[in-house]
């Protein structure tokens, strides 16, 4: 379910706003005058959903991978995102490990931002993040995906 929390200004609690999202594919799960939320399941092994965020107004899209193995049908999802943001869980060498956990590889997630021809790359969701091991994973995508690759820090801001 989509959730929206909302601060109580007295009581300092949060109200909670609850949207079902159905199982189908591609399914638009909130709209408002300057959003578009679509949600699609992906390949985990929990209910996991990647969703993309457009603006009306400058037909921006973000897309979010959630947690996934690769799928096809995310291509279509992502295709011609502002950015990307995907799960690069390993490198290309543990693809079986990736597989087993419902995960994908910088590998994967390079070759789905190309084939969707998003224009940047953000990868997240790292098994092991020692500064050599995220270079070998932003080599890994630049093999593979001639857009620009981001691996953000926390708390990083970026302006789409």
């Amino acid at each position: 379910q989509l959730q929206s929390y909302q601060l109580h200004p007295v009581s300092k609690t949060f109200f909670v706003d609850l949207w079902p999202v159905p199982s189908d594919q591609n399914h638009l799960v909130f709209e408002s005058d300057q959003l578009l939320i679509h949600s699609m399941r992906t390949d985990h092994n929990k209910e996991s959903r990647c969703y993309r965020i457009t603006e009306k107004e400058t037909g921006k899209r973000i897309v979010f991978s959630g947690d996934t193995r690769p799928v096809p049908h995310m291509v279509d999802f992502a295709k011609e995102a502002d950015l990307l943001v995907h799960e690069a869980s390993f490198l290309s060498s543990h693809s079986e490990l990736a597989n087993t956990y419902g995960h994908s590889t910088a590998l994967d997630a390079a070759k789905i931002a190309a084939a969707a021809h998003v224009k940047r790359l953000m990868m997240v969701h790292f098994d092991i993040t020692t500064e050599d091991v995220l270079d070998v994973l932003r080599a890994e995508a630049d093999g593979a995906f001639a857009g620009h690759v981001i691996i953000p820090n926390d708390l990083d801001v970026f302006v789409i």
